[in-house]
């Protein structure tokens, strides 16, 4: 068995994918829900966001009202004499509420609903949205960056990784994790997994390919023998 070309391999290495310029012996089938879009110039796929969006926003209310609460322990009462050793308690609880709700309203709104991966195989580029935030922080501003590389940078590796859970049940997980390595070399610059698992990662890994190399990948795949 071969080992693998790029430096450092991904964790659970299992094969390298066909290199750019190369057609892969099988034309993958994809679900529909898969690509954002398709044309003879670019192909979108999706790429969900991790971060779920909304699933905080119930705890809004209650952090909305937990912060009026802490602002009205610190209003002093009338015709009673105002209580200063729990003015630090207060202030402390004040902070803590409103800082969860900030954070809990940043969490909701902000995170985009994907991050889709974009390849222009006019360009022979392949573009990406990162989400850039730092979750302790919802103060700063969250924002998608894009990135840009020559499809010739790109490179794809199968893994499989195999655990248990605290009962002892065996856990298997396979996918594919498409990195960027520095031209002309094949040393790993950085990764750019897409967020998709399974046979569904596989399948878009080799799709790439095929819609990289247009009409006549797809005509060479449909036409080359499975290896006995």
């Amino acid at each position: 068995m071969r080992g693998p070309h790029l430096s450092p391999p991904c964790s659970g290495w299992q094969e390298d994918l066909p290199l750019p310029g190369e057609h892969p012996m099988v034309v993958p089938r994809l679900r529909v829900d898969t690509l954002n879009h398709q044309d003879g110039i670019y192909l979108d796929i999706s790429r969900q966001f991790s971060l779920a969006r909304g699933a905080i926003l119930w705890f809004s209310p209650l952090l909305a009202i937990s912060t009026l609460v802490s602002i009205s322990s610190l209003l002093p009462i009338a015709g009673e004499p105002y209580i200063y050793d729990s003015l630090f308690i207060g202030i402390f609880a004040l902070a803590v509420c409103f800082y969860a709700l900030i954070h809990s309203l940043k969490h909701s709104i902000t995170p985009p609903r994907d991050l889709p991966i974009r390849f222009n195989r006019a360009r022979q580029r392949i573009y990406a949205y990162n989400f850039k935030y730092r979750w302790w922080n919802p103060f700063e501003r969250w924002q998608v960056v894009p990135v840009a590389y020559d499809w010739s940078q790109v490179r794809a590796e199968r893994w499989k990784k195999r655990g248990a859970t605290a009962q002892g049940a065996l856990i298997i997980k396979w996918g594919v994790v498409l990195s960027i390595v520095k031209p002309g070399t094949n040393e790993v610059h950085r990764p750019l997994p897409p967020e998709h698992h399974g046979c569904r990662r596989i399948r878009l890994g080799l799709y790439l390919h095929l819609h990289a190399a247009g009409p006549r990948g797809i005509a060479a795949a449909r036409t080359t023998p499975r290896p006995q």
